[in-house]
This record gives C-alpha cells, sequence and structure tokens, in this order.
C-alpha cells in the first residue's frame, strides 16, 4: 500500500475541527445550566427536576443565583466541602417562587450564630432536607430559631458537629421544637453522653433516629419513649455496657435494631424484659462485635417475628440447646467468627424457616453436614475461612442449596462428583472459591452452575482452558467461570474470560500474522535453494568445456524450465566456440556475484512478500481524515473491523475507493454535517458492509438505492437526531436492504405531533430492534408495525403517547423489550400487553400515574410467565400497585424509584416468587419488619438511594429479613461514619456506599458480615474518607476508595501486602506527600516497601487470622510441616 507523507496541517486539522466541535458543544450544552460559576448541573434522570452542584469549590460566599421562578423545581443544591461562615436570607431569594427541596451544607465551616432565624425564609415552605453535618454548630444550644421554622423538613442531618462540644454534651429539651413532621434524624458522631427526657419532643412521626458514635453509657430511654413511631434506632459504637429492663418498652414501632460495637461481654448485659415493648415488631436485631461469650436464652424467647440475627464476631464458644426455637421466621443467622463449634441439634427449631446461614471463621475442617441436612429451606451457606483442604465427593453430599461460598482457604482440587446432590437450584449454582489454591477448571459443569468464582486461585492457562471457555461461551454469555491466570509467565494476572482468550493466538487457527512469519522463513530456505540451483545451471552452460556429458542437462532443464529454454539456447549461441577452458571452474570474482546476486534477490523477493502480507489488511478504502480499525462492539464486546468517520467535520459521505477485502463490520459516519446521501456514495463496496452509523447528521433526503450495495449484507442502520419526518414512512430507500434486523430513527424531531403511520416498516420482515424515542410521537397507529412480527424490542421513550400503544402491538409475538418511558400516559388499562406473550423487560417510568387507580389490576394479564424486568421510576406512583402483580410469577427484578409510595400493603410481594432485585430508592417509605414479606428467601439485591429519614443509618429491621441478600446500594443517604450500628445485623457480599460525606469508618464496622468474609465488597467512592486503619485483608476481597483523600500509612500497605494478592484496594493517596498522587496497588506500594520494610515472613498468616489481626489458636503452617514429616516417617517405616 502506498502511504503518503501528511503535511503539518493535513495532521492538525482533525484534532483542530475536534476542539472546535468540544467547544462548541460545550458552549451550547452550557446554556441549559443556570447555576452560577463554579457550580455545574450534574445529569439528572428526573427530568422535571434540577441539581445544582458547588461542592468542593473552595466557596466562602453563597453563589449568586439568577431568578429561578420561570425554571424547573431545584432539588438540591450541594454545597457540602467549601468554606462558608455566613448565610444571609437574601441568598435565597432568588428561589422565593421556585420549590427548593434539599440543601446540602456539609463540611463546612458554619456557626449557629451566624445563621439568623430569617435565613431560610424564602424556601422554607418547600424544604423536605437539611445536612449541616460535620460543620461547628453547638448541639448544646440548641433550639435554634432558624430551624424552628422550616416546619416541611423531613430529614435532618446533623452528624459529626463536635468541636464546640465540651464537659458532658447533653441535648436539652424541645431540641428540636418546631419540626412536627420530621422523619429522619440524624446526630451521630457528636460526642453526646446523655439527652434530656424531653429532647425529641414534638418529634411524634420520627421514623429514624441515629445516635451512633456518640458517648452514651446507657440507653436513654426516657427521651425514646415518646417516639411512638420510630421504626429504626441505632446506637451502634458507644459505649454501652449492658441492656436495661424496659429500655425499649415505648417504642412499639421498631423493627430494626442496631447495638453493635458496643462492650456487653458480661454474662448479665442483657436484663431480664430488655426487650419488652419490642417483641412483636422486632424484625432485625444486631448485636456485632459486642464481646458477647455467652447469649442466655432469655434473651431471644421474647423475639418470635425476629427475621435476622446478627452474632458475628464475637466471643461465643457455646450456644444453648434449643436457643432458637422460638424463633420461627428467622431467615438469616450469622454465626461467623465466633469460638464456635457446630453441633449435632444445633439449629433445632430452624428446619423451615432459615435460609441462609453463616459459619464462616469457625476453624471448620469440613462441612457439619449432621447439623445442616435437616435445614431444608437453606439456600445460601457461608462456610469460607474455615480449614478445608479439598472438596471430595462427600465433602457437600446431602447439600442442595442455590449458593456456597468457601472462600480465603487452602482448598486444592474439586472432585467433579462433588455437587451431584445439587439438584433444586440446577443450572443456578454460584460457587465461590475465591483466594484458594485451585489451578484447573475441568470439573466445572455448565449444567449446574450459573457461575463459578475462582478469582486469586493460581489458574494454569493453556489451550485446555481456552477450549473449555470457548465452549461455555457457546452455551451462556456470562462468564461461567471467574478468574486470573497465574501461569504460564506470559498470562500471569490475565483475566480469563477476556484477554486470556483474546491473547492465547496459539490456541486458535493459525492468524495472518502468525502465517506471515512462517511463510517468510520457510521463504528464505526455498528462494535460497531455487536460486543456487538456477546459478549453477547458469555456470554449467556457460563454462561447458569443463563438463563433456552437458547435454545430459538439456531434458532435464528443457522439462522444468520450459519458459526458460529459449534464454538457455540464446546463452549456448553466445559462448565463443574458441572459449578456452578456464584453470578454475567458477572464479572468486563470480562466486563473490553469484553469492551477492542471490542474497540480494532473496531479500528482496522475502520482504516484498512480507511486507505485502503485512499490509495486507491494510488496505483501507477509506481517504483521510477517516481510517480503518479494529474496534470491540460495546455491547457485545466482540472484535470488529470498522471505517472510522465520526466527527470529521464532514458535509458528504467520503468517496471510497474500490474494496473487496474482509467484511467491514460498521462504517462510522457520525457526528458530521451530512445532508444528502446520493446513489453512488457506496457504490466502491461489494456488499461486505454490516453496519451504518449516521446517527447525529442532518440528512433529510437519501437516494432510494444508496444503499443497494449492502443489499444482502446490511443488517444494522443508525439514522438516529437527523431531520426526518416519520409520518412519511415508509422510507423508499430501505426497500433495498430487506436483511436490516436494528433500526434507530430516534430524534426525528424535525415534525412535531405526528402518529407513526400504518405499514411503517412493512418493508423490513427480519426487522428485530426499532428504536423510536424523542421523535414527538403522539400515537401509534393500529397497523404501525404491520409485515414486522419479528421485533423483539421497541424503545418509544420521551415521546408524546398518551395512550398505551395496545392495538399497535397486538400481533407481536416475539416482543421482549418494550419501553415507553416518559410520555404522558396516565393510566395503564386492563391487558394491555395480553398478546406480548414473549415479553420480558416493560419499562413504564416517568409516566403520569398519580391516580390511586392509574394501574388496572388485570394490566399484566398474559405476560405473567415471561415479564423479568419491570420499571415505574419516578412515575408518581403514591401506593404500590400490588393487585396488579399477581400474574408475574417470572418477574426477577423491580424498579419504583422515586416515587411517593410511603408503605408497602400486607403480602405486596407475595406473587413475585422470583423477584431478586427491587430499587426502591427515593421513596418517603415507612419500613416495618413485614414490608418485604415474601421476599425473605428470595431477594438478593436492594438499591435504595437517596431514602427520605435515613441518614447514616439503614432500615436494619426490614433489611434483616431478607435472608438472601448480597448487596445493597445506599449511594447518596448523607452518611458522614459508617461505624457497626450503621449496618449491623446486614451480612451481604456487596455494600455500596457513594457520593456521601463518609469520614469514618469504625475498625468493627463489618463484624456482622461474615458469610461472605474475606470476599467482601465496600464501594466508598466520592466520600471524605483519609483514615484507612479500618481495612483488614481479611474480611475484604475489594475496597474501592476513589475519589477520597486517603492518608497513606504502613498499615495500609501491610494490609494490602500481607499475603492476600486477591485483596484489591483502589485510589490514590493524597497525603502525605511522600505518596501523594501514587495509585494503591502500584505505585504507593513500591515506596511504601523501602519505607516501611519489606512484609515479614509468617507461617501463620492468611486466612487463620482475627479481623483484629490477632492469631488464631490454630498456626496452619507448623501443623503443615508436621503432618508432612509424619506421613514421611510413616511410609518409610511400612517401606
Amino acid at each position: 500500500m502506498i502511504r503518503r507523507k501528511m503535511t503539518v496541517s493535513q495532521s492538525l486539522w482533525p484534532f483542530m475541527s475536534s476542539l472546535a466541535y468540544l467547544l462548541t458543544y460545550t458552549i451550547a450544552s452550557g446554556q441549559d445550566c443556570l447555576a452560577p460559576a463554579p457550580c455545574e448541573c450534574p445529569i439528572n434522570r428526573d427530568t422535571k427536576t434540577t441539581i445544582f452542584d458547588c461542592a468542593s469549590q473552595g466557596l466562602t460566599k453563597f453563589p449568586l443565583f439568577t431568578n429561578q421562578s420561570k425554571y424547573l423545581p431545584v432539588r438540591a443544591i450541594l454545597l457540602g466541602g467549601n468554606k462558608l461562615r455566613f448565610l444571609d436570607e437574601e441568598d435565597f431569594y432568588p428561589f422565593r417562587k421556585t420549590p427548593l427541596l434539599a440543601l446540602n451544607f456539609s463540611n463546612n465551616q458554619l456557626f449557629e450564630t451566624n445563621l439568623a432565624g430569617s435565613v431560610f425564609r424564602y424556601v422554607r415552605e418547600n424544604l423536605t432536607s437539611l445536612d449541616l453535618s460535620r460543620n461547628r454548630f453547638d448541639l448544646e444550644t440548641l433550639p435554634w430559631p432558624f430551624l424552628s421554622k422550616l416546619s416541611s423538613l423531613r430529614q435532618l442531618i446533623l452528624k459529626g458537629n463536635f468541636q464546640t462540644i465540651t464537659g458532658s454534651p447533653r441535648i436539652q429539651a424541645n431540641a428540636f421544637q418546631g419540626l412536627n413532621f420530621l422523619e429522619k434524624l440524624d446526630i451521630s458522631g457528636c460526642s453526646i453522653q446523655s439527652l434530656d427526657s424531653r429532647a425529641f419532643s414534638g418529634l411524634g412521626q420520627l421514623k429514624h433516629l441515629n445516635l451512633a458514635a456518640n458517648t452514651f453509657r446507657y440507653v436513654p430511654e426516657e427521651a425514646l419513649g415518646i417516639l411512638n413511631n420510630l421504626k429504626a434506632l441505632s446506637l451502634a459504637d458507644n459505649f454501652l455496657l449492658g441492656i436495661s429492663r424496659d429500655a425499649f418498652q415505648n417504642l412499639v414501632s421498631l423493627e430494626e435494631l442496631d447495638l453493635s460495637n458496643n462492650w456487653l461481654q458480661h454474662v448479665n448485659a442483657f436484663s431480664v424484659g430488655c426487650f419488652a415493648g419490642v417483641n412483636q415488631t422486632l424484625k432485625r436485631f444486631f448485636v456485632r462485635h459486642c464481646h458477647i461469650s455467652y447469649l442466655p436464652p432469655s434473651v431471644l424467647s421474647p423475639l418470635g417475628e425476629l427475621q435476622l440475627l446478627d452474632l458475628s464476631e464475637n466471643n461465643i464458644e457455646w450456644l444453648e440447646p434449643g436457643l432458637f426455637m422460638p424463633l420461627k421466621n428467622l431467615r438469616e443467622l450469622r454465626l461467623g467468627g465466633n469460638r464456635l463449634g457446630i453441633t449435632t441439634g444445633q439449629f433445632i427449631g430452624l428446619e423451615s424457616c432459615l435460609k441462609y446461614l453463616d459459619i464462616s471463621k469457625l476453624e471448620l475442617t469440613k462441612m457439619p453436614m449432621d447439623s445442616l441436612k435437616n435445614l431444608t429451606k437453606l439456600e445460601k451457606i457461608d462456610a469460607s475461612f474455615n480449614a478445608f483442604t479439598e472438596i471430595d465427593n462427600i465433602t457437600l453430599q446431602g447439600l442442595d442449596v442455590r449458593e456456597v461460598r468457601l472462600a480465603g482457604m487452602q482448598i486444592a482440587s474439586v472432585a467433579p462428583d462433588a455437587f451431584t446432590t445439587f439438584t433444586t437450584h440446577q443450572g443456578n449454582v454460584v460457587l465461590d472459591l475465591n483466594g484458594n489454591l485451585i489451578n484447573e477448571t475441568t470439573w466445572v459443569d455448565p449444567v449446574i452452575f450459573e457461575r463459578v468464582d475462582l478469582r486469586e486461585n493460581p489458574l494454569h492457562c493453556d489451550c485446555s482452558l481456552h477450549a473449555q471457555l470457548s465452549e461455555l461461551s457457546k452455551i451462556t454469555k456470562k462468564a461461567l467461570i471467574l478468574g486470573h491466570c497465574k501461569s504460564p509467565l506470559e498470562f500471569k494476572g490475565v483475566e480469563i474470560n477476556d484477554r486470556f482468550m483474546q491473547r492465547a493466538e496459539n490456541c486458535r487457527s493459525d492468524t495472518i500474522s502468525s502465517a506471515s512469519v512462517r511463510f517468510c522463513s520457510h521463504s528464505w530456505l526455498l528462494l535460497n535453494i531455487l536460486q543456487g540451483f538456477f546459478f549453477l545451471l547458469f555456470y554449467l552452460e556457460k563454462y561447458k568445456q569443463c563438463f563433456e556429458s552437458r547435454e545430459l542437462w538439456r531434458p532435464f532443464l528443457l522439462s522444468t524450465h520450459k519458459r526458460q529454454s529459449q534464454d538457455l539456447q540464446r546463452m549456448r549461441q553466445s559462448i565463443s566456440p574458441n572459449h578456452t577452458t578456464r584453470k578454475y571452474f567458477i572464479s572468486p570474482i563470480n562466486l563473490k556475484t553469484m553469492f551477492s546476486n542471490m542474497l540480494t534477490l532473496s531479500v528482496s523477493v522475502m520482504v516484498a512478500v512480507c511486507i505485502g502480507l503485512s499490509s495486507a489488511d491494510d488496505n483501507c478504502p477509506a481517504s483521510l481524515p477517516c481510517t480503518c480499525k479494529d474496534d470491540t462492539d460495546l455491547v457485545t464486546g466482540n472484535p470488529i473491523y470498522v471505517i472510522d468517520c465520526d466527527k470529521r467535520n464532514l458535509t458528504s459521505v467520503p468517496v471510497f475507493t474500490r474494496y473487496t477485502g474482509k467484511a467491514i463490520d460498521k462504517i462510522i459516519l457520525s457526528n458530521n454535517r451530512i445532508k444528502n446521501i446520493s446513489e453512488t456514495a457506496f457504490s466502491a463496496f461489494d456488499g461486505k458492509v454490516k453496519g451504518l452509523d449516521f446517527s447525529y447528521n442532518i440528512l433529510e433526503r437519501i437516494h432510494v438505492n444508496a444503499f443497494r450495495p449492502f443489499r444482502e449484507s446490511l443488517n444494522f442502520l443508525d439514522l438516529q437526531d437527523n431531520s426526518f419526518d416519520l409520518s412519511t414512512l415508509p422510507w423508499e430507500f430501505l426497500t433495498v436492504v430487506p436483511k436490516v434486523t436494528e433500526l434507530d430513527i430516534q430524534g426525528s424531531y424535525k415534525y412535531a405531533n405526528k402518529m407513526l403511520p400504518a405499514n411503517a416498516f412493512l418493508n423490513l420482515p427480519n426487522l428485530k430492534k426499532l428504536i423510536l424515542s424523542r421523535s414527538y410521537l403522539t400515537s401509534v397507529h393500529p397497523d404501525a408495525f404491520n409485515g414486522s412480527t419479528n421485533l423483539e424490542k421497541i424503545n418509544l421513550y420521551g415521546n408524546s403517547l398518551t395512550d398505551v400503544p395496545v392495538e399497535a402491538l397486538r400481533g407481536l409475538k416475539k416482543l421482549k423489550d418494550f419501553d415507553i418511558d416518559a410520555n404522558d400516559i396516565k393510566s395503564i388499562p386492563a391487558r394491555a400487553f395480553e398478546t406480548l406473550d414473549s415479553l420480558e423487560e416493560l419499562t413504564l417510568s416517568r409516566l403520569d400515574l398519580y391516580e390511586l387507580d392509574a394501574i388496572h389490576p388485570d394490566a399484566f394479564i398474559g405476560i405473567g410467565d415471561s415479564l423479568k424486568r419491570l420499571s415505574f421510576y419516578s412515575s408518581y406512583l403514591s401506593v404500590l400497585p400490588h393487585r396488579a402483580f399477581s400474574p408475574l410469577k417470572a418477574l426477577t427484578e423491580l424498579d419504583i424509584t422515586f416515587n411517593d409510595i410511603t408503605e408497602f400493603p400486607p403480602n405486596a410481594f407475595s406473587a413475585l416468587v422470583n423477584l431478586k432485585t427491587l430499587e426502591i430508592s427515593g421513596n418517603p417509605l415507612n419500613f416495618t419488619t413485614d414490608m418485604f414479606l415474601g421476599l425473605e428467601d428470595r431477594l438478593e439485591t436492594i438499591i435504595m438511594r437517596s431514602l427520605i429519614g435515613y441518614t447514616n443509618s439503614l432500615p436494619l429491621e426490614s433489611l434483616k429479613t431478607l435472608k438472601k441478600l448480597k448487596w445493597i446500594d445506599a449511594s447518596k443517604n448523607g452518611w458522614t461514619h459508617l461505624t457497626r450500628e450503621t449496618i449491623a445485623g446486614l451480612d451481604v457480599e456487596r455494600l455500596t456506599l457513594l457520593w456521601m460525606d463518609i469520614n469514618h469508618v469504625a475498625p468493627d464496622a463489618f463484624d456482622d458480615m461474615k458469610t461472605y468474609r474475606g470476599s467482601l465488597s465496600i464501594e466508598l467512592d466520592t466520600n471524605n474518607l483519609s483514615d484507612t486503619s479500618w481495612i483488614d485483608s481479611v474480611i475484604f476481597q475489594q475496597v474501592d476508595l476513589r475519589g477520597n483523600p486517603i492518608h497513606c500509612t504502613c498499615h495500609l500497605y501491610r494490609e494490602i501486602s500481607r499475603g492476600h494478592p486477591r485483596m484489591s484496594v483502589d485510589g490514590e493517596c493524597a497525603t502525605p506527600e511522600a505518596y501523594q498522587g501514587l495509585i494503591l496497588k502500584s505505585g504507593f506500594l513500591k515506596k511504601a516497601r523501602e519505607n516501611c520494610g519489606p512484609m515479614p515472613v509468617d507461617n501463620c498468616r492468611g486466612p487463620f487470622y482475627t479481623a483484629s489481626g490477632r492469631q488464631n489458636s490454630l498456626c496452619f503452617g507448623p501443623l503443615t510441616v508436621l503432618a508432612l514429616f509424619l506421613a514421611a516417617l510413616s511410609f518409610s517405616l511400612n517401606q
């Protein structure tokens, strides 16, 4: 291929055009943000409100906003992390006619004396959430005049205000007067020692109270006595020495109680009758890491409604027989991290209710099957960080659960028939063997497993593994086996499902590059042999006097080199008859010339062949500024070959040269200024293009034959955000590409208020995916989809539809995904989707479903056996449409975030027998212990961001009932610290706490999480954490601290390095200066090794250490050595 040398102007113009585009886009998009600099308007999924983000900008004064009366309501103004000391009522004057719902002033320098009583005068009618955490308020001076006037306030966060408190800090009487509708109060981390008996006077609606991380020595029962509606109470991380009789007597609605991280080690720490008053309501009880050594039966016997009990990380050595018998509703039991031995009959009374059991870190050498075999409802068990060394065919015999965790041990082998009894959940079994010694995967059976986690195992990546993964990829698109290569060296650290599969070229059929290398090397030898032979023949002919029998060569030459016969004849004639005999057969000069010519010719031919092979794939038909490149499909992850003309400022389709090379997966012409596509635009191609992307142009006209060269190959056509008129469908240019399966024409808004006409896609019989979003469609003709019976996905997001297009959908038997998000639909009629018996995903978000009967009870009849995902995000629901859920037996995911739902009716989810994921963020929910009734043994993921009334706490009592829960996302809840009480009793695999102001994590905060001990993932991105002393490599597999001002220490270095390579800590150092900017897992480790010294070798490190780092009684290293020695001795004696 001829390569052109680019001039400076040619090389710079793509950069300059891209820069101009970016500047234009920035200016244009910035016009929609009404926040003054340096504030921003972050992306907000709720299109009916706006958010102003002014956090961490170094502001000393409130930003100067313009009049907001003509604009959207303001969901929140974020001013955390600045240096504000004063606020004035005139600061909020621009919002006097626009609802302002939330203010965040966390991490500033505000004093109560610097805020006048009328400071919030212009916004007090609509302000529902106020965050004043980590400022300089003196809580002993409560009540404050500016607070007492916020009668609409629902959430108040005052955590971390302890700078001015001295002596014995105490909250005075009537401290929160005027806040009669307050539902969530957070005064954690304020060093409060006592409360006046009338401290919470007037807070009759309070539902969530966080008193964690203070200095209470006893339960303030008098102050709590008036909170009859309180549902969640956290007293975690205090100095409680005991729980007195009637401590919670008047908390008749309490569902969740967190007493974690206190000092309840005394045998009489729990007085008889201490839970009187809550015995009929308490569902979630957390006493994790409370140093308990003995638990009297009288403590648990009254708690018959308890669904989650967390006793993990205590010092319990023995449990009374029948201790759990009164707990007939217990779904989740966490016993990990104690000194407990599991005996037969240990779980009497839990046979028909227990679904989740944590027996991790108990130093078990085998699974206690005698105790487990009677737990017939058990679905998940965590036996991680024990002392297993293998899984043979009897280790798990009799066990039939959906998930088994055996992480952080010394398991080196797994028998192929180890899981034969796992029949109930066949095909859905999840096995976690993270952090063991397994190096092969031949035992993994896709008939049994849904996922096998082998990360941090010494996997040997060879062609047999490559072949196994290739076969598995044909069965399921999901990664069945997770892990990284340990050997050979070339693949060390490579993820097996991604980079290993791509890089293991030697396990595939020969590629062009490897063929080129072999061809070139073989060509070198062959060319030398052939040319040597030809030169020999030449000299034999030239020096015929040296061989009398030279005529013997002629038949051979004529038969094998016919094309050279005439040249040979002329050569003979040119030899003089009088030619005398030479002394040498070949002179040194001729010899030198011969080999020189031979070498030159060989090198020239070889280089030409190799260059030709290497550049064969570089035959790009596109001229500059377009390029040809190998890429990756963002949806499937598969490698693709594309012609990239994106953002090239083109006004027409570029001229392509004749192309007959390999198939092109996509021609990308998006983000240009192309207006027309001519008939000959793609005439250079010979039907090898699979996709065309013309998105974000100004297309108005496409010639009827423009796409004809792709008649047999084109599958994907993207025409979104152009200037088409959908009312003119069907379009003639689509008739020549009948094999199109994906068509995107969203954003065709040139002509508004139109109907999608009949037979719109009649000429596309193979169409499977159709995107019609943001096109101002007001209705859909009943015959709009005639001829497109193969449709699997229709997206009508962001139009102006007023009704569900019921008639148009009839007949689409293969439709799997239907989205009518963000339309003007006010009701869902009966049997709206009755004929869509293949429908799997239905999006009914951002509709106007505010009427109580907006969703008909029979709305989902006909799709109950297929529908898996249903979303009502921000649809103004005030009640849960639970009666309509009755047919939805297959539903696995339900999203009801950002609605106005306050409660779930009894048994609201009982019909959803397969529900795994529930999203309830942004609802003013009243959490009760029975609100998730029916989900206790099914729900695995719950998303509860931006909860109204919850700061620095979770509705633990409600969550404790969910025995199968693996992942909790409680981000954006305004937390400032994470203590044991905050998440007491929760035992999940993954905890997500993003975008908050967490500046402290208690060392024992995760003591209750035992099921996943050693593989726990905690995501704390974008908080305010600097201290990392709480990180324990025994507990965590992954800690995400990105976006935090991390103070890097030798302790952090040791925890990351101490014998647990599976552990990953993400983030970068902020302080001290020596480590500033260093990535934790790379630069920091390298430099800290110099400053902190190498890690000492300790045979007793590893999974046999407690959470606090103390060595357990069993030391694995010496015992192993001793066992090997005895085995060798026994063998020699037998010999």
